[in-house]
């Protein structure tokens, strides 16, 4: 069974031709980190970032061109893992990596890195592109690793996944952009 190819949303269909005219500009990722002070299990952060990665759909998302428009799959699995370095500047590290721009047209659009700076201080370093996430939904992410991770560790059940099929975002941006709402706000903002 193949999987069903999505539309964009207006606003990765804006995120995604800005990509197109610099590619190699990083400025289309979100890059932000969380500093751990305390000794953590890197086995059950990676299980709660893989569980993230399985209920998450916008994080399994892979691009494909089409005539007009790029068209959206949300994969059923994807291979990946999270990134384990020992570092004495893990600042410096990110900015490295942050410098680094994705390569739209593979997956995963997203790169998960624990960076070890000392047996009790970590640094969760999260990088996603723009295309796949905004700001908020940055933020969900992050809460959702803490609560998995939080569940895991204290052996009690995950709390049930608060994410819906990226299909019904994009069903609303459809649906907006079809709507007298629409019109309006655009008359609006012109």
């Amino acid at each position: 069974m193949s999987e069903p190819m999505l539309p964009l949303t207006a606003g990765q269909a804006g995120m995604w031709l800005a990509h197109q005219v610099d590619s190699s500009n990083p400025m289309y990722s979100i890059a932000e980190c969380v500093e751990i002070d305390g000794p953590i299990d890197p086995d059950l952060f990676d299980q709660a970032l893989h569980r993230l990665v399985d209920e998450a759909d916008a994080l399994r998302v892979r691009f494909v061109p089409g005539a007009e428009t790029p068209r959206q799959v949300v994969q059923e699995s994807l291979e990946w893992s999270v990134r384990h370095v020992t570092v004495e500047d893990p600042e410096r590290w990110m900015a490295d990596e942050v410098a680094v721009p994705f390569d739209v047209t593979t997956s995963p659009l997203f790169t998960f890195a624990l960076l070890r700076v000392s047996d009790t201080r970590w640094t969760w370093f999260i990088k996603l592109h723009h295309t796949i996430v905004d700001g908020y939904s940055s933020a969900l992410f992050t809460a959702r690793v803490a609560a998995i991770y939080t569940a895991l560790v204290a052996g009690s059940p995950v709390p049930p996944n608060p994410f819906g099929p990226l299909g019904d975002l994009v069903q609303a941006d459809e649906d907006y952009r079809a709507s007298s709402d629409f019109a309006r706000d655009r008359d609006y903002w012109l």
